[in-house]
Order: structure tokens, then sequence, then C-alpha cells
């Protein structure tokens, strides 16, 4: 453990969340993936989205720790008739947002906006069962400890309409172990839990937090992850390129990639996981 993993972990919650406002703050912003290092998974992540939101009715959609947009960016420009708002901390990725939104919005088919604040205050403020649709991605593994990630959940219940929809794109502890055990099995260096590069994640038991989102009112409709995607760009491709240090800009990323968009969205290896889940009539 490295000393500042240690500190974030002492500090306040009030702390942690300044601590990851600094750090996104420090981002390229208008980079489409200034929230996360893997082009290619994050593009999975937002046509998993994309392909749930197709199959729903047009209503008002929230992305909370929408970062600098590019998600909700990216699914206006197939999605029409859909009022899409997004919040975020860090006022430099909403800056971001927004000069991304400048740029797309001649191709944009929904109406979006973005603004800057403290997502988990802003669900608490939405009207009760005025939702349609909900977005998580990546958030609430960053929130700052488990009671939190478990009341903002109930928070998002509340908020949504009877039959709306939280997707909740986070990270499952089960995916993540059993990669790292194919990593193992195959001679590579396990991927420690913390690291410089994700300091903040509490990663999902998945059957505790499925286990909590039916107590409170949910209906687990799907659970979609990228097995296929994480045991080639994650263990065959390190192994194979072994003892070069494997990019994430790599070929062999982007081959897995596609082969992923033509396979079943599977979960099981690798931490990234779609749960869809409709609050109950």
């Amino acid at each position: 453990m490295t000393s500042e993993h240690e500190k974030y972990w002492s500090s306040s919650y009030e702390e942690r969340q300044s601590f990851l406002k600094e750090l996104y703050n420090k981002r390229d912003a208008t980079d489409p993936y200034a929230t996360s290092r893997d082009g290619d998974q994050r593009e999975l992540e937002i046509s998993a989205i994309r392909k749930v939101l197709l199959n729903v009715a047009p209503g008002y959609m929230v992305d909370l720790g929408c970062g600098n947009g590019y998600t909700l960016i990216s699914v206006a420009v197939d999605l029409a008739g859909w009022r899409m708002e997004g919040v975020d901390l860090s006022d430099k990725l909403i800056d971001g947002a927004n000069t991304i939104l400048e740029g797309s919005r001649s191709a944009l088919k929904s109406e979006l906006s973005f603004q800057c604040g403290d997502a988990i205050m802003f669900v608490k403020d939405i009207p009760a069962g005025t939702a349609d649709v909900i977005l998580t991605e990546r958030f609430l593994l960053n929130l700052p400890g488990k009671d939190l990630q478990h009341a903002v959940i109930a928070d998002i219940h509340r908020a949504l309409r009877p039959g709306g929809l939280l997707l909740m794109c986070e990270a499952s502890k089960t995916g993540f172990t059993e990669l790292n055990r194919l990593r193992a099995a195959v001679g590579l260096e396990i991927t420690a839990e913390t690291s410089a590069d994700n300091i903040s994640a509490i990663r999902f038991d998945d059957e505790e937090i499925e286990r909590h989102a039916s107590s409170i009112g949910f209906q687990l409709v799907a659970k979609e992850g990228f097995s296929l995607f994480f045991a080639i760009s994650r263990v065959f491709y390190p192994a194979m390129i072994s003892p070069e240090a494997p990019k994430f800009n790599s070929k062999a990323n982007k081959l897995a990639r596609k082969i992923q968009e033509s396979l079943p969205l599977q979960p099981g290896i690798g931490s990234n996981v779609l749960w869809t889940l409709r609050k109950m009539d």
C-alpha cells in the first residue's frame, strides 16, 4: 500500500471527495477517455448502455458522476426524445463536457445538459418518482464508503418512477477475483485491489449488492459483463508479450473489443459489469 492510499482511507468522507475532485481536475477534460484509461472497454460499456436504452420509451434520464459527459453525448447521438442531465463534482470535467457538447450538438437527437454539483445531494433533491432512468458508471465505485454506496442506491430508488431503471455500470469484486485467478494461472502478476490509478475503488460483492437492491424494491432485469474482452486484453495479450508491458491502445485490445461486440455480454471475468435494475411497481 502506498502512503497516499493510507492517507486517503484514513481521511474523512469529505476529504476523500475533495481528493477525487482534485484528481479529476488534473485530467484533460476534453479527452473522451478522461475518466477511463481503456478506451475500448469504455466503448463496450457505452454500447451496452445504448442497447438497453434503445428498448426504453424516452423520458428523463440522469447520469450521476457523469465526468466529461462522454457517455451521455455518445448515446444522445442515437436516442431521440430524451431529456438527459449529467452532474459531476469536478468543475473542470463539466467544463469539458460542455465543450464536447457544443462540438456535438448538431448530431444530437435528445436534449442534453450538464451541471457541476455533488451528485449525492443531487439525487436526494430529485422529486420522488420522477426519473425514468438513472445511470451510474463507476460513480458508486468511487464513493468514499460502502454505507454511502447503499444509501445512494436507496436514494436512486426513491427518485425513480415505478418501473424506472437503474443502469449500474460498476465494479464486481467477483469478476475482479476471477480475472486475477486467470492471470496467476498463466504466470502473470495479479492486479492489486487498489493502486495509484484506482485508490478509491470499492468493488461490489455481487451477491451482497444484488440482495441490497432487492431489499429496497429493485428487480434485477439483466446482468451483463465483458468476460471475453477481459480474458483477451488482460490475460492472453499480456501473457503473449511478457515481459513487455501491455498498452491499453494496443491492436490486441481493439481486436478483443470487436470479438466481444459480436458475442453475448457475459459477466464473470473482469470487474466491469452492467446491472439493469427495475424499480418494482
